[in-house]
């Protein structure tokens, strides 16, 4: 099953792929155009919707696959998920036709990845439904503000109607809140002890504990995954008067700045190429021989540019791959650092070799779980299918329209999967009325912001 799911995703991000080649011509350019009037052929609102539409089901589906599997502190699960993100984004850059890799654009995967690893830290410390609502409503405003106000070095995105954007941000952000309080219920059987905790338009997370003398135990991710982070930890929340508490509250917010800015990098890369390199030339013909120009340019013609500055910067999804590798190398280093850390402070001066014998995540033990390899880079190849729809819809759309749909739609997705395959949210007419409002409030910061385009 795994393997016909991969197939599928696979060719639907062959397909959109090829559907942005045919918008935008070769090499990320659009076909050398001899009357310079005719309508855009590199923006493509139609495309932008399918990249959002990726994203929504691939953020709210890419943890089902590792549902029945323990991701124990989430070190090495973050190590597997990032090799299909790698692997899948090498895929797409090849079917783009290997453009120019751009070296700045990999901050965004460092930023991920490093928010990504902090998520077990903060869940551990105030809990599922805290922490996930607080980084995803921080995630969405850092990445829309950016974006909307010209900020953290981006060039300002206007749109049609400002009023409808900032609103459609703002119920955007109450969704995420409303989604925290949606609870959910264990699937397990009745020798389980298990822990509930609240949903959330992040993951939801339910660890149940197997009886005495098994050693092993089971994940279970539902109800929505967040679009940027991957590492969760399914441990209630600590006391909440320890400090830790707070500095819990700290990381959340800077998981969320980190998360939510994470695309700022490749986009600084094609707002400086359109506002210094790009703008002077005036021809399609030249703008698609331009790939070298100045240094590590890579132009694209826009028609509905504005006089001028026809010719822009480099397409977003031609640096998702770029990102994608600054996402695997921060993962294989943060993955290195947890080992030695586990090591040196399980070895006691112990021979060390003793201290690896059991990867079962104790002292000096790294947590290693090989069934969850395959199962846990299929979750990456989804996670990197989603991720690819959003550069393509933020290319298309503007990060201004693309970060609030697809901030608060993957939560309905995810709740689908709770609710209907894994029986896995709480039945009340309580929970189900707030889940609702979550969707509609989902559904109508969708329309409003689409409407504001």
């Amino acid at each position: 099953m795994n393997m016909k799911m991969n197939m599928v995703l696979l060719a639907a991000m062959c397909a959109v792929a090829l559907a942005e080649e045919t918008a935008t011509g070769s090499n990320g350019t659009s076909a050398p155009l001899t009357d310079t009037s005719t309508s855009d052929t590199s923006k493509s609102p139609a495309l932008g919707f399918i990249g959002v539409a990726l994203a929504a089901v691939g953020f709210g589906s890419n943890f089902v696959v590792i549902k029945k599997y323990d991701a124990g502190d989430g070190m090495f699960f973050q190590l597997v998920m990032c090799l299909g993100i790698f692997f899948t984004g090498f895929i797409f850059y090849l079917i783009k036709g290997a453009p120019p890799i751009q070296p700045p654009a990999m901050l965004g995967g460092v930023q991920w990845a490093i928010g990504n690893a902090m998520c077990p830290f903060i869940i551990e410390s105030i809990g599922m439904g805290l922490g996930l609502s607080v980084w995803g409503a921080v995630n969405m405003l850092s990445g829309w503000s950016g974006a909307h106000f010209g900020w953290f070095g981006l060039s300002k995105q206007t749109v049609s109607n400002n009023g409808l954007n900032i609103a459609g941000a703002a119920v955007a952000v109450v969704s995420v809140l409303v989604y925290a309080q949606v609870k959910t219920a264990s699937a397990g059987n009745d020798d389980d002890d298990e822990i509930e905790a609240p949903g959330d338009a992040g993951q939801q997370v339910q660890r149940s504990q197997v009886s005495k003398g098994s050693s092993k135990s089971t994940v279970s991710y539902s109800a929505g995954a967040m679009p940027m982070g991957g590492v969760v930890k399914g441990d209630g929340a600590k006391d909440s008067g320890k400090p830790s508490f707070m500095i819990g509250v700290l990381m959340s917010c800077i998981a969320g700045v980190l998360f939510g800015t994470s695309f700022n990098p490749a986009q600084v890369v094609t707002d400086y190429a359109s506002n210094h390199h790009c703008n002077d030339i005036l021809h399609p013909d030249t703008c698609g021989d331009a790939i070298w120009h100045k240094g590590r340019t890579y132009c694209k013609w826009d028609n509905n540019a504005d006089k001028g500055k026809k010719c822009g910067g480099m397409p977003q999804p031609d640096m998702a791959f770029t990102q994608f590798i600054g996402i695997m190398i921060s993962s294989m280093l943060i993955f290195v650092g947890y080992a030695i850390i586990k090591m040196c402070k399980g070895s006691g001066g112990k021979n060390p070799e003793e201290t690896i014998l059991i990867a079962d995540g104790s002292a000096g033990q790294p947590f290693v779980n090989v069934p969850l390899i395959l199962p846990g880079m299929l979750s990456g190849v989804i996670w990197a299918i989603a991720q690819i729809g959003w550069f393509i819809a933020n290319d298309n759309l503007s990060m201004t329209i693309a970060f609030p749909i697809v901030c608060a739609t993957p939560a309905i997705i995810g709740n689908m999967w709770g609710i209907f395959v894994f029986n896995e949210v709480v039945r009340s007419p309580k929970n189900l009325s707030i889940l609702c409002l979550g969707m509609t409030l989902s559904v109508i910061s969708g329309l409003l912001v689409s409407l504001s385009k």
